[in-house]
């Protein structure tokens, strides 16, 4: 295959006629295929292509809604979307439990982000210091010029200080501190390091070189807790388990994931199933969400969970605690139209609702996996919800559809054990 010049130039059926053409040797399609999935809304349709490059179609994935969350003593519907067969059917059920339980309690510790102009200097570290102590109080006027705008929503930039790269001979960062209010403010972010970085090159001219202006999404500035309390008796049996019993189970099984990395990366997972979902039906960034979860499990230098469960006096508390950097404005999270209407479903205009929200979908997750886990195991609930996903795959008719579930009735649900199943009734047809 030889180089493509111009393909983001061409129009959406240029580009798939491009694509046939390029591959008909080794991949065959029918374009129709493509055409299939696009939004029969022109308006929508454009707005979509708009979000990305080299738009071919449109992915769809479920949007979903988990009811019953009793967040701060306020009940919402929470929209989700995943592809995860069971992550909102768990949410939803762990939300019913606890409703009867006083549901989730959080607290936020903050919506401080950060970002950094990296740079070097040539010359010594006390030269830097006089320059720095002479300019700052200009750079900061430069910086609070460009913020303006955020600071009549109420946010702005919160500090300003020069660090040195210990990692790098002569090499410096000049570290700021945000409040993006209710968006999630990368691009604020980083167009006011630009601006420093642009202000302080013109200023120290050849004594300095600019690396990089980046805004960091390690977002230890922007943790949310929630949190979970009942007392041991009033919980009745869980998932066939008497309440202490199940009680020291889950206590052995978040402390394994306190200290076992290998099962933390599994146990977080978990979590990341509810945060993830959230994150992606009101359009905010989950990939920035996921990288600053990860990097705060491994704070202590020792990858962790996230959660924790903890029980005295007849009573048990499961916690969790991360940073979530998202917005309610800005970004997706207006443009798009469900995400916007995600929002608007739950009543959400401050981030701080929706940080609470979102920790408690996360917790709600990881509560019904663990209890899972320690119980009937992970696949008797999981198979059954991948259970419409393996008829799919196999092109179970409603017939054959409705004799399976009935021979599956308590019974280990596996691909082998539809397909098997599945030829036994096929053949029994084809005989008859």
């Amino acid at each position: 295959m030889s180089l493509i010049s111009g393909f983001s130039k061409l129009t959406r059926q240029q580009k798939i006629k491009e694509l046939n053409r390029s591959l008909m040797d080794s991949f065959d399609f029918a374009p129709a295929f493509l055409d299939s999935f696009q939004l029969t809304n022109a308006e929508e349709q454009h707005k979509i292509e708009s979000f990305s490059e080299n738009v071919l179609s449109n992915f769809h994935l479920p949007f979903s809604v988990a009811p019953n969350f009793l967040v701060n003593g306020k009940s919402y519907f929470v929209p989700m979307v995943t592809e995860e067969s069971s992550t909102v059917a768990a949410a939803a059920k762990a939300a019913s439990f606890w409703y009867g339980h006083g549901g989730f309690h959080t607290q936020i510790e903050g919506r401080e982000k950060s970002g950094n102009v990296h740079f070097e200097w040539v010359g010594a570290d006390k030269e830097l210091l006089s320059f720095w102590q002479e300019y700052k109080e200009q750079i900061v006027r430069v910086a609070e010029e460009l913020s303006l705008g955020m600071k009549k929503r109420g946010g702005g930039i919160n500090s300003i200080e020069l660090q040195k790269d210990e990692n790098f001979a002569q090499t410096y960062k000049i570290h700021c501190r945000f409040d993006t209010v209710d968006a999630m403010g990368a691009n604020f972010i980083n167009t006011v390091l630009e601006g420093i970085a642009s202000y302080f090159k013109s200023l120290a001219q050849d004594k300095t070189e600019i690396i990089m202006s980046i805004l960091s999404n390690q977002a230890n500035g922007c943790l949310v807790e929630s949190s979970l309390v009942a007392d041991i008796a009033s919980l009745g049996d869980l998932n066939g388990l008497a309440a202490s019993v199940w009680t020291q189970k889950m206590k052995k099984a978040f402390a394994i994931a306190n200290c076992d990395s290998e099962r933390a990366v599994t146990h977080n997972k978990g979590i990341m199933n509810g945060v993830d979902a959230v994150a992606l039906a009101t359009g905010n960034d989950f990939r920035a969400i996921e990288a600053a979860a990860h990097a705060y499990a491994a704070t202590s230098g020792t990858y962790r969970s996230l959660s924790s469960m903890e029980s005295s006096e007849g009573q048990i508390k499961l916690s969790l605690k991360l940073p979530l950097s998202m917005g309610t404005v800005g970004g997706l999270t207006r443009v798009h139209s469900l995400a916007a209407f995600a929002l608007d479903l739950m009543g959400v205009n401050k981030v701080e609702d929706l940080m609470s929200i979102t920790a408690s979908v996360g917790l709600a997750s990881n509560f019904a996996a663990v209890s899972a886990l320690v119980s009937s195991g992970i696949q008797k609930g999981h198979m059954k919800m991948h259970l419409s996903n393996i008829f799919m795959q196999l092109q179970v008719n409603p017939e054959e559809e409705q004799q399976l579930v009935k021979f599956l009735e308590g019974k280990t649900i596996s691909m082998t054990t539809v397909k098997e199943e599945l030829q036994k009734l096929r053949m029994q047809g084809e005989l008859c």
